[in-house]
């Protein structure tokens, strides 16, 4: 059937049943609209609804695993944060042990006369013992390398009455501090000592 064929079968139909056609052909497309746009809105507003619905799913599963992840990085901050202090603390002990005891090797080689006193050698043997403890808990291998080799020199002096050079003791010193230096992340740089003595 020809698209001309078409055309007039249709403009048969319409004047065999008149302007009543025309008004029924109006009326059925305005209807046909009508529930269109209507079925429209009701679907629009059945998927608005979902869309809202699955937004604030959505958001209350963000909010709490952002709830969870911000707990736990604040404890693996404060964690964190222990830790460093806490090496902080050992190294300063370990620091404050080896500086006592030098200042009185420095005392006894000033002042020949004096000698170190018993309860120091004690006091630096256990409290030693104690540092090199803490230090084992929480300091790196370089760490510990570097207080052995300048806590064996000092075992040298004590036990073995040796009698090294002060620049031998301020480099193993140095040396431990720029270790410690490194593990506190302090500074990239080594520190050196530049004084004549």
């Amino acid at each position: 059937m020809r698209p001309v064929d078409i055309f007039e079968v249709a403009a048969a139909i319409i004047t065999s049943l008149g302007g009543a056609a025309v008004v029924l052909f109006g009326l059925s497309s305005w209807l046909g609209k009508f529930w269109a746009s209507k079925l429209l809105a009701e679907e629009r507003a059945k998927h608005e609804k979902e869309l809202e619905s699955i937004k604030a799913n959505l958001k209350i599963q963000t909010d709490s695993k952002l709830a969870q992840i911000d707990h736990w990085l604040t404890i693996e901050k404060e964690t964190h944060l222990k830790h460093h202090n806490d090496k902080i603390n050992i190294y300063r002990l370990s620091i404050d042990l080896i500086s006592n005891f030098l200042h009185e090797i420095e005392q006894a080689s000033i002042n020949p006369e004096k000698i170190v006193q018993k309860e120091v050698i004690e006091r630096f043997l256990m409290q030693r013992l104690q540092v090199y403890g803490y230090l084992a808990m929480l300091a790196h291998q370089e760490v510990m390398d570097r207080f052995d080799a300048l806590i064996d020199l000092l075992l040298d002096i004590i036990y073995d009455n040796k009698n090294p050079s002060w620049h031998e003791i301020r480099s193993l010193a140095i040396t431990l501090l720029n270790a410690v230096r490194a593990d506190l992340g302090i500074s990239s740089g080594t520190i050196e000592y530049r004084g004549r003595r």
